[in-house]
């Protein structure tokens, strides 16, 4: 008797615990129809098997196995990461509409234990961004950023550049540092009213953290986006927290300085400008997100922005030219003949300059230094093609695949500045080509980095000769999908008379 009640109670609980199986697959298989299609994943962990096996085994990396599952889904597709749906968008069309919806303005949540608080330009959503973007908009138009204006500051700087690559003849270097100590100087002095002369080593490691916060950003993943697994004290989060911690603390020593000595009547930065407005604001008993609270991420996010990503974009450029010598030999050909050898190029050069114009934006395409951009995050349902997009999905855009996709580029792997060149030689402005992203939060200096990115990489090409070292083939390979950047590299110049 005893034998029969425990057969028919087990039989009752395998029953009860297959029905439940079975209603979780049909509510599973149910909201699958209404989204569009993916791989379906292991229960709540999703993809990341997948992800960790392809980057550990096969050295794949993220925006590349994006790539793949898009060849085989469609460039459209979803698939969930630890319980959350995660949409891809590898088609420039469906990122121009979907980036365009108020519903993707916002960013993702990311937990870090212990680290800065309060909000920044990249990682802020809904009235946070709205009040941070205008604002930032504004101060930048103002210092004439974008303009000619602005173009003294820059030029400056190159020229500082080229005369510390100049002691460098007859000798192998590593451009990272000097490109990046270059680049922070433009936008230190906007930020700050401050520069850092080549060679300073306090200055260096604050550089280098820049590097590590991004490469570990990058690592971390979709785990920052997880509460609980955010707070799992692994060595990479710690390191993580450490470090952003220290950049916390070096920006907060800017921000006394500035608030001692400012001078209301006379604003001479960004920063200046922020205080000044928070003053403002709550002397007349304003609510605002320009705020104490939000000030130290927004700094850290505008330099980290203005160091990394434009000094990455030309570690590639210098990468690309010893690679191909015969576009770097047509580039200064180009810049004699219209500039000449007596000064360096500017702005009012650029028109007449369509192959180093066109070389810069294959150096874009082909770099994509932000493959996957940066996530968006869907506030609430919306229908898109026919599908429902529940509230909470996290959006990315696979930036890397849009500018290697064979349908739109021929031969994406070579490196062909004259796909951007028409039959007059003037310069065809490709729609695919979106290496600031799209839509409402598109990239905010994004003319500033373009503006940069002409001025050091012209200015190089015009003053010296780069050539690989040793007779190893240059490699194109790159690392990272957060921050795309190649390999260490060394480089060897003459000066070009």
């Amino acid at each position: 008797m005893e034998m029969l009640k425990y057969i028919c109670s087990s039989v009752g609980m395998t029953t009860v615990i297959l029905c439940l199986v079975i209603l979780l697959a049909l509510r599973v298989i149910f909201k699958a129809r209404y989204l569009p299609p993916g791989p379906w994943g292991f229960p709540w962990l999703g993809m990341v098997p997948y992800f960790w096996l392809v980057g550990r085994l096969d050295g794949v990396q993220r925006h590349e196995a994006l790539a793949h599952l898009a060849a085989r889904y469609g460039k459209v597709f979803s698939f969930t990461v630890l319980g959350k749906l995660v949409l891809v968008l590898s088609n420039k069309e469906a990122v121009e509409e979907v980036f365009r919806r108020q519903e993707l303005n916002d960013r993702p949540k990311v937990w870090i234990k212990n680290g800065p608080k309060g909000e920044g330009l990249a990682t802020a959503s809904g009235e946070a961004w709205k009040q941070q973007r205008a604002f930032t908009v504004r101060i930048l138009d103002k210092f004439g950023v974008g303009k000619p204006a602005f173009e003294e500051k820059i030029a400056r700087e190159a020229r500082s550049l080229l005369s510390v690559i100049a002691k460098k003849e007859g000798q192998s270097f590593d451009p990272k540092h000097l490109l990046m100590l270059c680049v922070s100087n433009v936008i230190t002095e906007l930020l700050f009213s401050t520069k850092h002369e080549y060679g300073d080593a306090d200055y260096m490691k604050h550089l280098d953290a820049i590097r590590e916060i991004t490469h570990l950003m990058g690592s971390s993943g979709a785990a920052n986006s997880v509460y609980l697994l955010s707070h799992i004290p692994t060595p990479s989060r710690i390191r993580l927290a450490e470090l952003l911690s220290y950049e916390a603390n070096t920006i907060e020593g800017m921000i006394k300085t500035h608030l001692d000595i400012l001078d209301r009547g006379n604003l001479r930065d960004y920063l200046d400008e922020y205080l000044n407005e928070m003053l403002s604001t709550c002397e007349e008993g304003l609510q605002s997100e320009i705020s104490r609270e939000n000030l130290n991420r927004n700094l850290s996010h505008l330099f980290l922005a203005g160091t990394e990503n434009i000094s990455t974009t030309l570690r590639w450029s210098l990468l690309f030219m010893i690679g191909k010598p015969d576009v770097q030999a047509r580039v200064q050909a180009e810049l004699d003949r219209v500039v000449g050898r007596e000064r360096l190029p500017t702005l009012a050069d650029e028109p007449s300059l369509p192959y180093t114009r066109a070389t810069m934006l294959e150096i874009q395409r082909a770099a994509s230094t932000a493959a996957l951009g940066a996530a968006h995050r869907s506030s609430r349902s919306f229908s898109y093609r026919g599908w429902t997009i529940p509230a909470d999905t996290t959006v990315i855009c696979n930036v890397w695949a849009i500018h290697n996709d064979p349908e739109i580029w021929q031969d994406p792997a070579e490196f062909k500045p004259e796909r951007f060149l028409g039959e007059d030689n003037e310069i065809i402005k490709d729609a695919c080509l979106i290496p600031f992203s799209a839509g409402n939060r598109v990239c905010v200096g994004r003319h500033l980095a373009r503006m940069e990115i002409f001025v050091f990489f012209s200015h190089l090409m015009h003053r010296f000769h780069f050539r690989k070292v040793g007779n190893s083939p240059v490699s194109f390979q790159g690392h990272g999908s957060f921050a795309r950047e190649p390999l260490d590299f060394q480089v060897e110049v003459t000066e070009r008379k």
